[in-house]
């Protein structure tokens, strides 16, 4: 288990070298799911997952799995299920909702997004967000594993239209 370079070399006289960062084992875990609102005249709910390793190590290039639903209090029902891959960045809310330390720490997904005005009537109605992970893919060249785990997550979004 860990990260290693990898170098290799080709050729005689003129030699291509390259390098790169091999990730043994371990473990991913969504460390947190931070929820945010953009307004304006096309009201967005967000939601972005961040993702460490089992040292606290940022996880870039992960491929997260949402399944994102609301519970208008009438019914519940799926506005999105989308894969997002993780970069090194804070997220666009920049972790607001989750602690600092883990929103720096974390490789941050892509913003699932719930839009607002939709064509027959508001995509994004009053109600109870939740996401669940259905699955946590490596990033290319590591065998990490997702512990499988969903944290506990959810915002209430009142629709203004």
């Amino acid at each position: 288990m860990g990260v290693y370079e990898l170098s290799v070399s080709t050729g005689n006289g003129n030699k291509q070298n390259d390098d790169y960062l091999l990730e043994l084992g371990g473990t991913m875990s969504i460390v947190c799911l931070d929820w945010y609102l953009t307004a304006g005249h096309e009201e967005h709910i967000h939601v972005e997952a961040f993702v460490q390793d089992q040292d606290g190590n940022a996880v870039v290039g992960a491929a997260v799995t949402l399944r994102n639903t609301v519970d208008t209090g009438e019914e519940l029902r799926e506005w999105q299920l989308k894969t997002s891959t993780t970069f090194d960045y804070l997220g666009y809310n920049h972790g607001e909702s989750c602690p600092l330390s883990v929103a720096k720490a974390s490789g941050a997904s892509g913003q699932f997004c719930c839009i607002g005005l939709g064509a027959q009537e508001p995509f994004c109605p009053t109600g109870n967000y939740q996401s669940e992970v259905l699955s946590v893919e490596p990033p290319v060249g590591s065998n990490m594993v997702w512990d499988g785990v969903t944290p506990d997550n959810g915002r209430y979004f009142i629709s203004t239209h």
